[in-house]
């Protein structure tokens, strides 16, 4: 067994699942891996930093199992940091380092990487008979993608039912944009994080945004579910 790594979470859950399948990464490489969740949890640092995505789901849906840490103080990490290079190191999108620092933070979003897996399903959700879509219309800078696969989609495929279920993270902007694309068949449902997650992996027929909580739910879909998202949800 080779020596200890952190691996830091941030983000929300669809951020997570790419920390912790970097975490299993490391694992099967023979690295004693802790999760660190100091940045998912609201705390005077993150205030000050003005970081303010607080979300810490319950990831035992996961075969992997992982040892969670918190540092009681973040000062002396930060001056560690500072006067050594290789104590912590901030890995890009598409930066999936083998040999890692003591301390690890990124999104590893690398397409081949993301494609070969390291984390699974304990056991697959009961698979349901029904419709879901998840819209995430709070970033900016996707939201236009999502819309124009909204409108190429989104009618054609659910006017045949009486109701399917949106999950939304903006449901006055999702309403909007179902009045605009002339849909009133859906309801929203207001569900944990986690509970959301598993039902957009079980239904029948998943329709996803721009979003990595689309793409892990997608990845995690039976190959005779069928699946549409935005080509641009894929990373590079």
């Amino acid at each position: 067994m080779r020596d200890s790594v952190y691996v830091w979470l941030m983000g929300g859950l669809g951020n997570q699942l790419f920390q912790y399948n970097y975490a299993a990464f490391l694992q099967h490489n023979g690295y004693r891996v802790k999760i660190v969740d100091n940045l998912i949890r609201e705390t005077w640092f993150t205030k000050v930093i003005n970081w303010n995505i607080h979300e810490y789901p319950d990831i035992s849906f996961l075969s992997q199992s992982f040892e969670v840490v918190k540092f009681n103080s973040i000062i002396p990490f930060i001056a560690k940091a500072r006067l050594r290079p290789d104590f912590a190191t901030y890995h890009g999108v598409a930066n999936i380092p083998e040999v890692p620092s003591l301390h690890n933070f990124g999104y590893f979003q690398n397409k081949d990487f993301l494609l070969n897996k390291h984390i699974s399903l304990k056991e697959f959700p009961h698979s349901r008979d029904d419709i879901v879509c998840h819209l995430r219309l709070s970033d900016s800078e996707k939201i236009s993608q999502t819309i124009i696969f909204l409108e190429e989609n989104l009618k054609h495929f659910t006017s045949s039912v009486d109701t399917f279920t949106v999950f939304t993270d903006s449901p006055f902007e999702a309403e909007r944009v179902m009045k605009n694309l002339g849909i009133i068949n859906y309801k929203f449902e207001n569900l944990p994080v986690v509970d959301c997650f598993l039902r957009m992996i079980s239904c029948r027929l998943f329709i996803g945004s721009d979003s990595t909580l689309s793409l892990w739910a997608s990845l995690f879909r039976l190959d005779d579910q069928l699946t549409l998202l935005p080509s641009s949800v894929l990373p590079d």
